[in-house]
């Protein structure tokens, strides 16, 4: 769920999807609410104009030839979540057939790790019920808040991917460490 690069990945492709105005400021929320309904409902309407392009053309995430491609000595495969939802807006039960889904389509990689980097990964994003379902499939947990990572702590912090979160870490590592 990338959904505001979804959203412009289906205006501006060949097809130009018409998205209504009020679709597009709902998304733009959608990082930021914790409504499940509301989360629920605009990511269906999104998800819905998917249609609009033929499977085959369909260029949004990392594919199998991909991740076959990849040099097995330098990259492992980890878990991101099979459709990239925001854990936290989401059922248990979907959590957990999406995880299965996720390990079922990359445990047959050679370079496949038991890590499950939550999607978003910042705390709201996640909660105890993913961290929960994590264990039960002996996952090690990675999040995404930019800080350091210090002993005794569920999980691992990673770096956002995002620029404005590395530039910040980058400050405070200067600052930090810096002169």
């Amino acid at each position: 769920m990338a959904f505001l690069s979804d959203t412009n990945y289906l205006v501006h492709s060949e097809y130009k999807i018409h998205i209504p105005l009020s679709l597009l400021e709902e998304v733009k929320n959608l990082r930021k609410t914790r409504d499940r309904q509301f989360y629920e409902r605009v990511r269906r309407e999104v998800e819905s104009l998917y249609e609009c392009i033929p499977e085959k053309e369909r260029h949004f995430y990392v594919t199998r030839a991909f991740l076959s491609s990849l040099d097995e000595k330098l990259f492992h495969i980890g878990l991101h979540g099979h459709e990239h939802q925001r854990y936290s807006m989401m059922s248990e039960t979907w959590r957990k057939h999406d995880l299965q889904k996720n390990i079922q389509e990359l445990r047959e990689y050679s370079n496949y790790v038991h890590v499950f980097a939550v999607p978003f990964g910042r705390p709201y994003d996640w909660d105890r019920a993913t961290v929960k379902i994590c264990y039960e499939h002996d996952l090690d947990i990675v999040f995404a808040d930019g800080g350091f990572n210090q002993g005794g702590e569920v999980g691992l912090k990673r770096m956002p991917a995002d620029s404005r979160s590395v530039m910040r870490l980058m400050l405070r590592s200067f600052c930090f460490y810096g002169r």
